[in-house]
Parts: C-alpha cells; structure tokens; sequence
C-alpha cells in the first residue's frame, strides 16, 4: 500500500517521478488508485542490446535466496534482501536486472518480483522500467496487476506450484541432489562424447575458427527427423563434408554441398530452405566476421537474433539446439562459454522426462529441468543446459536398443556407457528410472 505522503503526492502530480522513467497515476478515486507505467524514450535508460547475459557468482547467489522466497510463496523488501547478501542497497538494481535478463532469455518471468519496497509492499521502480524494455510490460499498462500477475508466474515456476504442485517442486529437489554427486571432471566429459563435438581437427583443416561456427549453428538448425541416429548418419556426414569441400571464403560458400546434402534427407524441401534462410543471413555474415571470443560474450543476443532470422520462438527444439551446436563450438575453439538457453526438447528428453512427471508437455518439461539447473547451482555445482542435455540424450540412446555409438565406432549399452562415464550408483538408478 502507499504511504499517506505518496497519496498526497500523487493527489497533488500525478506522477512518481525519477531520473529515468516515471509511473504516472490516475486522480484518485474513493475506493482505488491505478498506477500506469509511461515509458520514457529507451535511450535514457542506459540499456541496450549488449547487456551482459553472463552468469556471475553474485547473480547466482541472488537467484538462490529468492528461489528460496519464492519457494516460500513469499516476498522480501529491498533492505532485507541486501543485508541477506551482503551489498548496499544500492547497488541491487543492476544485480537484479542482469538476473531477470538471464531469466527472460531463458523463458522464465521475472524472479524478482518477489522483491518489493517496505512502504508500497510492490518492486520498485526498476522492475517495472525493465519489464518495458524486455517486453513483457506494456506502456499505459496498469502496474500492480502487472506485478501481481508476474508474481503469480513466479510461484508457479519457482514454487513448485505448475501442474503436479509440490510434487513436481520434490522431484526437481530429487533430481538436482542425484546429479549434484557427478564430479565437475565427468560433466566434462559429457559434452565431449556428442556427435556433434567429435571432430578430429576443429577447425577442419584450411578452415577460419568463425566458418566452423557458422558450420555448427547451421548444422544445429537442421538437426531434427533425421533418417538415422544423429550420431552414426547426420553428423559423421557432415564432418566428410566439412572435410571434402573447398575451405568457403563467406557462408553462401556452404549452400551448395550441403544443399546436396539436405536433398537426401528427410523434409528435404524445408531443410533446404533454412539452410539458405541462415546462411543468406546478415546474422551469418555477421558471424563470419566476429571472433569466437566475441561470440561467446554474446551468445544470448545471438541466440535471439538467430530465432529472429529463422522466424521461431527462442525456446523452440531447433533454435536451443543451434545455441547448444554453438556452444560446443566455441567451447571446442578454446573458448568458455555457458549458454544460459532452455533445455532443447526432442523425443529423447521428452520421453525420459515424462516418465518422471508424466503427461508433462514441452513448455513444462523446460521449466522442470530449468528448475533442476537452478537447484544443482545452489548446490555449488556449474553446469549448463548443454552437459545436462548431453546426459540425457546420451543416456536415452545408450537405453535404446540400438545402443550410443562412440566416435571409434563402438556401440555402448547403459551399462557400458555408464561404466565409461564412472556415473555415480545412485545417478545410474535415476537415469534407469528415466528409461522407464
């Protein structure tokens, strides 16, 4: 509620004003006051397109105390949550902007709404600027229904309260602790047993480090219906490609041997089409000229404007595994990178996923794992969507009956895989279970 000298401010100006946007008022009525958010010009807002979306150790640590609020359908003031973690008040704004840009990338509202001023019992006035400018926040939109209706979706997705309520909330804590017992050196591990990591030489020879990166991305994109396993058809093909083919001096040196390639495939019509939809891209040439390290520092707006270019939604199957595809290459080209990007869900993580939270649709399976992420880094333990992804997928192929084939060709069962990977006993129960 406001303060009986913010009424009379309000009564008075009809404005909240600041030094970078304003809420303006409605006159006061008998029985209500209305806050609606105006929007200031976005350039006074000292924010743009390259704000960090990295994780930090601080940012981390913020989004385990408020989890744990919004676990507890709770709130917590400003004040609080500073002297919690230890900063000045401050400097909270900017800590809590970079963690609901790393939220909203990933698809999930904004955590700190949980967060609010101990007069109006609402977030302050930075909340409210930054929800405009992701867009989640209209101009002229009343703000506190605004606020409650993002506060509602936080308890949702943080509480444990979507569909299956608290059980969903313990599974989630069941399967973070399980994985948290994998030591950092096997997760390692992980991610370099994928297809689309085992290259023998990267980049492949007379290659530019940023023509393997546009290689990967638009090889991720076209990565779905497959007419075999990924690991034994798609991309053993496409590293001979990469190997036989003249070194392409721009990107539209790839369209014609992958062209080729793509016309064997399944939907080879649309696959055509999105490998010349991306490469034909100002996003691709763009690509072609940026350092690896440039584009690990920003993979977030990457993976944006890569949904922008292929006309999808960011959190669609194709557009997080062509963020997973770049991840791996940068990550093979020397570069440390952790993409902060939904779980991509295929066949493979859907069926283990449900066989844990049954009936669970696509949207559900996402927040369920970004929950289990969250959870494992408050636990200590920094891993991504591209290792969590990579276990999983590998275990539902080494489940199948035709078994995970290695780069040397060898075909591993569970067991084996398991045994490769020296998984932990209770983490082999766990995925078992997921084979159900």
């Amino acid at each position: 509620m406001l303060t009986l000298d913010e009424r009379r401010r309000c009564s008075e100006s009809h404005t909240f004003n600041s030094p970078r946007r304003r809420i303006q008022t409605a006159p006061a009525t008998k029985n209500a006051k209305i806050l609606v958010f105006t929007p200031r010009p976005f350039h006074t807002y000292g924010r743009g397109r390259k704000a960090r979306m990295g994780n930090s150790p601080l940012t981390d640590y913020v989004e385990q105390e408020l989890r744990k609020v919004a676990e507890a359908r709770q709130t917590i003031t400003y004040s609080q949550l500073a002297e919690r973690i230890g900063i000045s008040p401050q400097n909270l704004g900017s800590v809590l902007d970079s963690l609901n840009r790393q939220l909203h990338a990933r698809g999930l509202p904004m955590l700190s709404a949980v967060v609010v001023k101990k007069q109006t019992g609402m977030p302050g006035q930075g909340f409210f600027r930054l929800a405009w400018e992701l867009g989640r926040f209209a101009s002229g939109e009343d703000a506190r229904r605004f606020w409650e209706k993002e506060l509602t979706e936080v308890y949702r997705v943080f509480g444990g309260c979507s569909e299956g309520g608290g059980r969903n909330a313990a599974n989630a804590e069941e399967v973070a602790r399980t994985l948290t017992e994998i030591p950092r050196t096997v997760w390692d591990r992980v991610w370099r047993l994928e297809p689309e990591a085992s290259w023998e030489e990267v980049p492949p020879r007379n290659w530019t480090p940023q023509a393997f990166v546009v290689y990967m991305v638009v090889a991720g994109l076209n990565d779905y219906q497959l007419k075999g396993p990924a690991e034994r058809v798609y991309w053993p093909s496409l590293r001979r490609i990469a190997t036989q083919m003249t070194p392409p001096q721009n990107a539209a040196d790839m369209i014609a041997p992958l062209d080729e390639f793509y016309s064997r495939e399944r939907l080879p019509q649309a696959k055509r089409a999105r490998l010349r939809r991306f490469l034909t891209s100002q996003l691709a040439a763009r690509l072609w000229k940026m350092p690896p390290a440039e584009v690990s520092a920003q993979v977030g707006e990457i993976w944006h404007e890569i949904a922008t270019t292929m006309n999808q939604a960011p959190a669609k199957k194709t557009i997080c595994f062509a963020v997973k595809t770049l991840a791996i290459a940068l990550r093979l080209l020397g570069c440390d990178i952790k993409p902060d990007v939904p779980m991509p869900v295929d066949e493979h993580i859907r069926r283990m996923t449900q066989c844990i939270l049954p009936n669970a649709r696509d949207p559900q399976i996402q927040q369920f794992w970004a929950n289990v992420l969250g959870r494992m880094r408050q636990k200590g333990l920094q891993v991504t969507m591209v290792e969590l992804d990579s276990l999983l997928w590998q275990a539902s192929r080494a489940g199948s009956g035709s078994g995970f084939t290695m780069l040397d060709g060898r075909v591993m069962r569970f067991a084996e895989w398991c045994d490769h990977l020296q998984l932990p006993p209770r983490v082999r129960r766990l995925l078992r279970r997921m084979l159900c």
